[in-house]
């Protein structure tokens, strides 16, 4: 689940169905859409109406997924994509799924991984060419691996990233690793010795994308297409900000306070960290795919073991 920040309204939901899947079709969604219920519940608690806790919420539109025996059983959209238009979420709708991109690009590097292109626990700078992560006092003993970047345990800073208004400057990643102008961010770099604590680091995620890069020699967007997103089906994802028009007209509108976003729609271009633009039910497969691989039932991108690797090393995967 992604939940909306102040200036992004987009929600996704994609949840494993239990309790909701027997009976017809309308009724299992019906029980979804007014049994949402707080982390802790409480005897005589009858849950909520998904559309009262949007109003509450002041969230224009939501979308969500529902699976059950790694199966999609159902997806819908709720409310409006652009509070201006009214344009309304449908299933079809596409959203930018923020930090969860984090975890689908995990998946093409564990491929790589698993091609011998990259391996977990050898210095990251191996692999780097357009840039090299600068080493100092931190890095004399403990090396940034794959394996700890994965984890967020690689010693490395940047929380998170703000995106970028759109008609305005747009950073190259080289530019983003190294904090430089038009960067919003600061530069990404290691300041505890690597291994030695948990932090979470979306700069992490951006050492792992150029290291992604320079072994295929493909643009980020088009290896993860080929190597994850197309792979797995999820035909309405991609990590590309510059959208066609058909696209352009899926794509829900950023919001703030009820209000839309100065452009509509900010520019992610730290992709791997928070670049991807999907749909609950994409995410739905995703997990999915997860799961049957970790069990030995697919391999449409990861062996088992590969697979099983995703869920320790990411939170909302372990197993």
């Amino acid at each position: 689940m992604h939940v909306a920040t102040k200036r992004n309204f987009c929600v996704l939901f994609f949840l494993i169905c239990g309790f909701a899947c027997s009976g017809d079709r309308q009724a299992r969604i019906s029980r979804v859409e007014n049994g949402l219920m707080s982390p802790v519940r409480v005897k005589g608690d009858k849950g909520w109406n998904i559309l009262d806790r949007m109003k509450f919420y002041n969230v224009p539109g939501v979308g969500v997924a529902v699976f059950h025996n790694h199966r999609v059983v159902w997806s819908k959209g709720y409310g409006v994509a652009d509070v201006e238009t009214g344009d309304p979420v449908t299933e079809k709708t596409i959203f930018v799924a923020g930090s969860v991109s984090k975890p689908v690009a995990v998946m093409g590097a564990l491929r790589l991984v698993q091609e011998g292109r990259l391996s977990f626990d050898k210095d990251i700078n191996t692999y780097l060419v357009s840039w090299k992560l600068p080493e100092n006092e931190f890095t004399r003993s403990e090396k940034v691996t794959l394996r700890r970047i994965m984890s967020h345990s690689a010693g490395l800073t940047v929380l998170g990233f703000l995106g970028y208004v759109a008609g305005r400057p747009v950073p190259t990643l080289v530019q983003i690793l190294d904090g430089e102008s038009p960067a919003n961010s600061a530069p990404i770099r290691v300041d505890t010795v690597p291994g030695t604590i948990w932090r979470y680091s979306g700069g992490g995620t951006m050492i792992m994308q150029q290291a992604m890069i320079d072994v295929e020699h493909t643009l980020f967007p088009e290896l993860m297409e080929s190597k994850v997103l197309r792979p797995l089906g999820m035909t309405s994802s991609s990590y590309e900000q510059d959208m066609s028009p058909g696209r352009l007209r899926l794509a829900a509108s950023g919001h703030s306070d009820g209000k839309v976003i100065e452009g509509k729609r900010y520019r992610q271009p730290e992709l791997a960290a928070a670049g991807l633009w999907t749909t609950a039910a994409d995410l739905a497969k995703f997990a999915i795919e997860v799961e049957r691989s970790a069990a030995g039932k697919s391999k449409k991108v990861l062996l088992p073991e590969t697979a099983r690797t995703l869920r320790r090393k990411i939170p909302g995967f372990r197993g």
